[in-house]
C-alpha cells in the first residue's frame, strides 16, 4: 500500500522547491508507516523501521519493469545491505528530463545496483539521492491501471444497431444498460457487471414510440459473473472466468476487457503506435494523446483492424473470390473501430484514473450497399473508493484466450440448444410447407408469403441434424408412396448436398455407397458436394476417401466421385498435396482415364501445377498423345492469374515455333494476353503478329484484341488501356466464315456493383478448314465474388463421315439436299480423320463431367439412341424438382461488445415440372411449370442476452406460373406438324416480382420479447421512402381533424346533386388522397397504394361517400311531404308549364295540377 502526501509528480517532469514526503503502508493504512521518505530540493532520504521491511521494499521495486527483474534481483542477491550515500545534482536532472520512459528504466536500474551492492548492515537505514526515489515510486504508480485495494464504479451503456439509410433511415437495434464495478489489485482487477437493464427497438430511426427496459433475463444471467483481468504495464495480458461458464457471456467479457486497457510505458508521448492483445487477435493500435491544463489526459485508439493476426472471422462461399487485383474489392465487409478515454488525477499520489471510455466501432457492406452494424460501449466513473467488500468469484476460476471465439455449428454458443427430434420435426414442417407452395396455383401476392426463405430455413436446420437423424428422416421420405412423398423426397434429395454440414456429406457418402439412390441421382450429388463443404478438414477428407478408392471403374458414379474428390481436396489443402495423388492423376495410359486424371489435376488448383505438367506442355514427354498435350495446356489456363511469372517464359517459345499445332499455338496467345502481361510484353506480340503468315492465328489474336479493348471485365482494367492503343495498328486478315476467333462480351454495372461476361473460343482445323474446339466461358462477378460461372469445352474431329452414314441409314433424307446444305454453308470437302469427341464441363471453375468418344463408341451411341423408344404406350408421368443455389456467401465478424456480426448473400431458386405424356391418339402432354427466383442479401448481429437477430435485409423474390395443354399431330400427306397449346383451367398464370428492404427482428419467440420492450414496434419493418408509418398516429391530431370538419364537407358540397362520370371519378379521387398523403407524410413518389394509405388511417374512398350522399338525396325526395313543390314534381303532381315573357321570349314555371 503506498500514500502519498502533497504532490504527486509524473515522470517526464521537473520537481518544485516544495518539501514532500511519502509514506509506505505494508499493511493498512492506519497502521504506522514502515518507512518514511523525505523529498526536499536537493536530497531524498529514505527512513524504514527494520531490515525486514526494508527487504520487502527492495522487492517492491521489482514491480517497476519486468525487463530488469533478473538485473535486480543479482543486485539484491549480492546485497546485505546499504549506506548512506550522495549522488551529484546532474543524475537527477538527467533522469527527470530523459524523454524515453525506458531509458528511465535503464538509467534507474544502473543507479539502484550501484547503491544496492555496497556492503553494510543497519537496522535503520537512510539513502541521500538527488531526485532518484521520487521517480521510482511515480513510475510504478504510472504503470499500475488500478490502484490496488481500490474500487472504481462505471454507469455501464451499450448499443448495437442494425441500421440502412437507403431508401430511408430505418434500424433494429438493442441496448443494455447498468454498472461495471472494477477493484484493482496487483497487475490484475477483479470486475462484475451489475443491476442491468436491456431494450430492444425495430422501425424507423426517429420515432416516438415508448420503450421500456426490462431486467436481465434469467438465462442471461451468467454475464453478471466476476471476471479477473490480468495486466502488465496497463494491457491486459490474460483474463479469467467461473469455470463452465458458457462461451457467448466468455466473448462479451472479451470485449469488455478489449476497452479497459491502456499502453501506460508510452503516454508521455504524443502519438505513437502500439502493438495490443485483445478480442480482435493481436493488433496495431495508434494512440493520440492530449494533456490538458487542469491535469486530464485524452487519449484517442485507433484499432487497425487489417492488421491483426489471429482476427476471429468465419468465411464460407460456394463461389470464388475473383484472384485478379485490378480493381477487384479486397474484403467484402469493412469495419473499424475507435476509443476515446479521459484520464483524471484521482486518489493517492494524483494517480491517472480512467474517468470515462468511448468506443465506437462500425461493420459496413461495400459500395453501393447502405446497410452497416454499429455498436457504441460508454463508461462513465460514478465514484471510486478503497475496497470494503471485495468481489466473489464462486467456484474455480479458469484462464480464457482474449481472442474472440467464434461459434460452430449452434450460433447461439451455449444458449439452450434444441433437441434433435425438436429440429427434425421443424425440418419436416419446412419441407411440408415448400412441398404444399407447389400446389397453390394462384398468383401469390401477399408479400411476407411471396418473401418467404424456405430454402434458407430448411438448409439451416438440415445442417443442425445429425448423421441418424438425416438417415431416419430419409427413410421416412423413402417409404411414401404418395404424390407429395414422391415431391418431398425429391426436394430433399436435391438440399441435401447443399447443406454443407459433415452429416450430410457422411449420409451422402453412404447412400451412394450403398445404391440407395439411382445413378444419376448419385452422380448430381456427388458433383454438388464439394462446393458447399462449410468446414473442410483433413478428417473428413479421410471420411469421404472410400468413394474414391471403393466405387469401381466401370460404374457412372467413378468419374463424377473422381473430380468432386479432386475439388474437396482443393478446399481442404489447397496450398499442397499428397506427391503420390499427384502421381497416381497423371500416370494412366489410356486416353480417356488421362482426360479424367487431368481434369481431376486441374480442379486442385495446386500452385505446382504448372511445375508439374511442365514437361508434358513444352512437348519434351513423348509418351503421351497430342491430345494429351493439348488437354494440358487447356487445363492450365485457370493458372495464369495464379502464376503470371511463369506465363511468359514457358508460352512465348510455343507461340513463336511456327512448327507446333494451332491449337496449342492458340492457348499460348491466350495465356500471353490473359496473364496480367506487361506493357512491353504486350508490344512484342503486337510486333511478332505483324509478321506471322497463318490466318487462323492472326485472326485470332485480331479477335482478342478487339475483345480487351471493349472489356469492362476487372481483371482486364490494365490489359485494356493498352490494347485501346495496339488496336489501331491491328489490320483485320481476309477470312472465311469458320477461321479461328476469340470473343468476348461483356457488361458492367458500376452503380450496383455487377457485371457478366461470356468469352467464346474458337479453333479450326487447318486441314479441313472446320471448328474441332469451342471453349465457352459464362459468369458474373459481384463484391468480387464470381458466381454463376459455367464453361464447356468441346472437341469435334471426324465427325463428318461418321454424321453422313448415319444419315445415310435414314430413308426420309435427301442426299441431294444434304450437298445443297453443305454448298449453301460454303463447308470445304477435306479427306476424313479419326473420330475424336471430348466433352468437358466446369461449373465455378471446376470440372464436374468429362467424357471421351471415338468412332466405336460412337456408333454404339447411335445405336443406343435408334434403340429407345421415347415415349411408352402408356404414357409417361413426370414430377422433378430441382434447387439450385449458385451464389452463397456468409462472413461472420466481432463487434466491440464482443457479439457476433453474420452477412448472408445468397441467390437461388427452385423449379418443379409436372408433366403428362400421352401417344393416342395423338401425342399430348399437360404441362405445370412452376420456378421462384429469390436473391437475398442480409447483414445482422447477435443480441446474446435476449438470443435474437436484429438486422437489416434486401430481397428480390420472382415467382412464375406457366399451365397449359399441349397437343402434336404430324400429317404424312400434307407434310404438316400441327401445334395446339391451350390454358390449363382453374390455374393462374402469370409472373409476380417483388423487391424490398426491411429491419428485421429473428429468434425464437422475438415477437413476444419485442413487445415487452416496444408495444408498437413491429417484428419485420419494411423501409419505404417517406414511409407512412412514422407519422400515421395522425388519426388522433389536428391533422385529421381538419381532414373531418373542414377539408371533407368543403369537397363534398353540393354532391348530392353530382352527375359523376368515369373521368371525374379519378379527379375527386386525388383530392382526397392529397390531403391524406400529406399527412402520412408520403408523396405519389412513394408508389404505396391509396387502399393501403386510406386502411391505415381508418378512411373510405371519397368516390363512395358522394355515391352515398347521392343516394340521400333520392331518399329525401320519396320521403318529402306532397304538399311541397320539389316532392309534387318528383311525384309528377305539378307540371311546367311555358310563359310568354317580352319580345316573344318563354320560360320555364310550375303551374298547377
Amino acid at each position: 500500500m503506498v500514500q502519498v502526501k502533497r504532490a504527486f509528480i509524473k515522470p517526464g517532469s521537473k520537481l518544485t522547491g516544495r518539501n514532500w514526503q511519502i509514506k509506505f503502508h505494508y499493511l493498512k493504512p492506519h497502521y504506522p508507516p514502515a518507512c518514511t521518505l523525505t523529498i526536499d530540493l536537493m536530497e531524498a532520504v529514505l527512513v524504514c523501521d527494520s531490515q525486514t521491511v526494508w527487504s520487502r521494499w527492495q522487492e517492491q521495486l521489482l514491480t517497476v519493469d519486468r525487463r530488469w527483474s533478473s538485473i535486480l534481483r543479482e543486485a539484491l542477491s549480492q546485497s546485505t545491505g546499504f549506506m548512506s550515500q550522495r549522488c551529484n545534482a546532474g543524475m537527477g536532472e538527467n533522469f527527470i528530463n530523459s524523454r524515453s520512459l525506458h531509458y528511465q528504466l535503464d538509467y534507474l536500474a544502473s543507479l539502484l545496483i550501484k547503491f544496492l551492492r555496497l556492503d553494510g548492515s543497519h537496522s535503520t537505514a537512510s539513502i541521500s539521492v538527488k531526485l532518484l526515489i521520487s521517480v521510482v515510486v511515480n513510475v510504478v504508480a504510472a504503470l499500475e491501471l488500478w490502484l490496488p485495494g481500490h474500487e472504481v464504479v462505471y454507469q455501464y451503456n451499450t448499443s448495437l444497431v442494425a441500421s440502412t439509410v437507403f431508401p430511408e433511415h430505418a434500424l433494429s437495434q438493442w441496448n443494455m444498460s447498468g454498472k461495471l464495478v472494477v477493484q484493482g489489485g496487483e497487475d490484475l482487477a477483479m470486475g462484475q457487471l451489475q443491476d442491468l437493464k436491456v431494450t430492444t427497438y425495430t422501425g424507423p430511426t426517429i420515432h416516438d414510440a415508448p420503450v421500456v427496459g426490462t431486467p436481465l433475463p434469467e438465462q442471461a444471467n451468467q454475464l453478471l459473473q466476476p471476471f479477473i483481468i490480468h495486466y502488465y504495464e496497463g494491457q491486459v495480458v490474460g483474463l479469467s472466468v467461473k469455470a463452465g461458464e458458457e462461451e457467448w457471456s466468455i466473448n462479451m467479457k472479451r470485449g469488455l476487457v478489449s476497452l479497459l486497457q491502456l499502453d501506460l510505458s508510452h503516454l508521455q508521448s504524443s502519438t505513437f503506435i502500439s502493438n495490443e492483445s485483445s478480442q480482435y487477435g493481436h493488433c496495431s493500435v495508434q494512440y493520440s494523446v492530449q494533456s490538458h491544463s487542469n491535469g486530464t489526459v485524452a487519449v484517442q485508439k485507433f484499432v487497425d483492424i487489417p492488421s491483426c493476426v489471429d482476427f476471429p472471422v468465419q468465411k464460407f462461399s460456394n463461389v470464388q473470390k475473383m484472384s485478379c487485383s485490378s480493381g477487384a474489392p479486397m474484403a467484402t465487409l469493412s469495419s473499424g473501430s475507435m476509443r476515446a478515454y479521459v484520464l483524471e488525477p484521482s486518489g493517492p499520489g494524483g494517480h491517472l484514473l480512467i474517468h470515462s471510455i468511448q468506443a465506437d466501432g462500425v461493420i459496413h457492406l461495400q459500395h453501393p450497399n447502405s446497410y452497416f452494424l454499429q455498436s457504441w460501449v460508454g463508461l462513465y466513473m460514478m465514484w471510486h473508493h478503497e475496497v470494503e467488500v471485495p468481489l466473489p468469484m464462486k467456484g474455480e476460476d479458469e484462464r480464457v484466450e482474449l481472442v474472440h471465439q467464434m461459434p460452430g455449428a449452434d450460433v447461439s454458443q451455449g444458449h439452450s440448444p434444441p433437441s434433435q427430434q425438436d429440429l427434425l420435426t421443424t425440418a419436416t414442417e419446412i419441407l411440408g410447407e415448400l412441398a404444399d407452395s407447389l400446389e397453390w396455383w394462384q398468383l401469390e401476392t401477399n408479400l411476407d408469403k411471396l418473401h418467404e426463405e424456405h430454402i434458407v430455413h430448411a438448409l439451416h436446420f438440415l445442417s443442425l441434424l445429425e448423421q441418424a437423424s438425416l438417415q431416419k428422416l430419409y427413410l421416412e421420405l423413402e417409404v411414401g408412396t404418395s404424390y407429395r412423398h414422391e415431391t418431398l423426397r425429391n426436394l430433399f434429395l436435391e438440399l441435401l448436398p447443399l447443406v454443407g454440414s459433415r452429416d450430410s456429406m457422411l449420409l451422402v457418402r453412404d447412400l451412394v455407397m450403398r445404391g440407395a439412390v439411382k445413378n444419376d441421382t448419385a452422380i448430381r450429388l456427388l458433383s454438388s458436394l464439394p462446393f458447399n463443404v462449410h468446414q473442410p478438414s483433413e478428417e473428413l477428407l479421410m471420411d469421404l476417401e472410400v468413394v474414391l478408392l471403393q466405387i469401381p471403374e466401370d460404374r457412372l458414379e467413378h468419374p463424377a466421385a473422381l473430380l468432386s474428390f479432386a475439388t474437396l481436396v482443393h478446399n481442404v489443402c489447397s496450398s499442397r498435396c499428397m506427391p503420390e495423388t499427384v502421381d497416381k492423376y497423371v500416370g494412366s495410359k489410356d486416353y480417356a482415364h488421362q482426360m479424367l486424371y487431368l481434369s481431376a489435376l486441374t480442379n486442385f488448383e495446386l500452385q505446382q501445377v504448372v511445375q508439374l505438367l511442365m514437361p508434358l506442355i513444352r512437348g519434351d514427354d513423348s509418351r503421351y498423345l497430342r491430345h494429351t498435350r493439348v488437354l494440358t495446356l487447356w487445363a492450365t489456363m485457370g493458372c495464369s492469374t495464379l502464376q503470371p511469372d511463369q506465363v511468359y517464359h514457358l508460352y512465348w517459345p510455343l507461340l513463336t515455333n511456327c512448327s507446333e499445332d494451332l491449337e496449342v499455338r492458340v492457348i499460348s496467345l491466350t495465356m500471353l494476353m490473359l496473364g496480367q502481361p506487361s506493357v512491353t510484353h504486350l508490344y512484342n506480340l503486337m510486333l511478332f503478329m505483324q509478321h506471322e503468315r497463318s490466318t487462323h492465328l492472326r485472326h485470332f489474336w485480331y479477335t482478342t484484341l478487339h475483345s480487351l479493348a471493349h472489356s469492362q471485365h476487372p481483371c482486364y482494367t490494365h490489359t485494356r488501356e493498352v490494347a485501346k492503343q495496339l488496336v489501331q495498328f491491328a489490320v483485320q486478315p481476309e477470312v472465311g466464315y469458320w477461321t479461328s476467333g476469340n470473343y468476348v462480351l461483356d457488361y458492367a454495372d458500376p452503380d450496383n456493383g455487377f457485371s457478366s461476361q461470356a468469352n467464346l473460343i474458337m479453333v479450326s482445323s487447318p486441314r479441313t478448314g472446320l471448328p474441332t474446339v469451342f471453349n465457352l466461358d459464362i459468369g458474373s462477378h459481384t463484391m468480387g465474388y464470381i458466381y454463376n460461372q459455367f464453361s464447356v469445352f468441346i472437341r469435334l474431329e471426324g465427325l463428318g463421315e461418321v454424321i453422313r452414314q448415319q444419315l445415310m441409314q435414314a430413308r426420309s433424307f435427301s442426299v441431294t439436299q444434304l450437298v445443297t446444305l453443305l454448298q449453301q454453308l460454303k463447308v470445304p470437302t477435306k479427306l476424313s480423320e479419326p473420330v475424336h469427341v471430348e466433352l468437358l464441363v466446369k461449373v465455378q471453375s471446376k470440372v464436374m463431367l468429362v467424357h471421351y468418344a471415338n468412332e466405336s463408341t460412337l456408333n454404339a451411341l447411335f445405336k443406343v439412341l435408334n434403340s429407345v423408344q421415347l415415349l411408352a404406350n402408356g404414357g409417361i408421368h413426370l414430377n422433378a424438382q430441382k434447387i439450385f443455389v449458385p451464389f452463397q456467401v456468409k462472413e461472420m465478424q466481432v463487434t466491440d461488445l464482443g457479439t457476433n456480426a453474420l452477412l448472408q448473400m445468397s441467390a437461388g431458386g427452385l423449379v418443379s415440372v409436372r408433366a403428362n405424356f400421352s401417344t393416342s391418339p395423338m401425342l399430348s402432354s399437360g404441362l405445370e411449370l412452376r420456378s421462384s427466383l429469390s436473391y437475398q442479401m442480409s447483414l445482422s448481429q447477435y443480441d446474446p442476452v435476449l438470443n435474437m437477430w436484429h438486422g437489416v435485409q434486401q430481397s428480390l423474390d420472382m415467382h412464375v406460373n406457366t399451365a397449359f395443354n399441349l397437343q402434336t399431330s404430324f400429317s404424312a400427306t400434307h407434310e404438316r406438324v400441327r401445334l395446339t397449346i391451350q390454358h390449363t383451367p382453374a390455374k393462374e398464370m402469370g409472373l409476380v416480382r417483388h423487391m424490398r428492404t426491411v429491419v428485421f427482428v429473428k429468434g425464437a419467440a422475438a415477437a413476444t420479447k419485442l413487445k415487452s420492450h416496444c408495444v408498437t414496434c413491429p417484428v419485420q419493418a419494411s423501409v419505404t421512402r417517406n414511409a407512412p408509418y412514422p407519422l400515421l398516429n395522425c388519426y388522433n391530431n389536428s391533422k385529421m381533424g381538419i381532414y373531418k370538419m373542414a377539408y371533407l364537407p368543403t369537397l363534398l358540397y353540393g354532391s348530392e346533386s353530382w352527375t359523376v362520370f368515369t373521368e371525374h371519378e379519378s379527379m375527386i379521387t386525388g383530392a382526397g388522397m392529397r390531403y391524406l398523403r400529406k399527412c402520412s407524410g408520403g408523396t405519389r413518389r412513394d408508389r404505396i397504394r391509396n387502399s393501403h394509405i386510406r386502411g391505415i388511417l381508418n378512411q373510405e374512398p371519397v368516390t363512395k361517400m358522394v355515391g352515398r350522399r347521392e343516394l340521400r338525396l333520392f331518399g329525401h325526395l320519396i320521403s318529402m311531404d306532397s304538399n311541397r313543390k320539389p316532392g309534387q314534381i318528383w311525384g309528377k303532381q305539378l307540371k311546367v308549364c311555358w310563359e310568354e315573357e317580352g319580345q316573344g321570349q318563354k320560360r320555364k314555371s310550375i303551374c298547377g295540377s
